[in-house]
């Protein structure tokens, strides 16, 4: 979603305690934090995070796409309408 989390996977994914495959998609483009040197923290594999509580509703996203949904929460604040947003992070494929 950002440049802290993508430091944040790629810190969790060399880890040595990491003995799962990890794929991390790479951006292209410019970022969006100015400030993106940020200590670096260990994230459990296979989590989400919560980034806004809501109402009735949720939006999940993965990745960039999420900072999309940030501004978009914004503006339906406006109508009264507040929809959860939950970055989910990991995809996992079954076989």
């Amino acid at each position: 979603m950002n440049e802290a989390e993508l430091r944040n996977l790629m810190y969790t994914a060399q880890l040595p305690e990491t003995n799962v495959p990890f794929v991390i998609r790479y951006p292209r483009g410019q970022g969006v934090m100015p400030q993106w040197r940020t200590p670096f923290e260990k994230i459990k594999i296979g989590t989400g995070r919560k980034i806004r509580d809501g109402q009735e509703i949720a939006i999940l996203t993965i990745g960039h796409p999420g900072n999309f949904a940030v501004a978009a929460c914004t503006m339906l604040a406006t109508d009264d309408l507040y929809p959860a947003h939950y970055d989910m992070r990991f995809v996992k494929t079954t076989r």
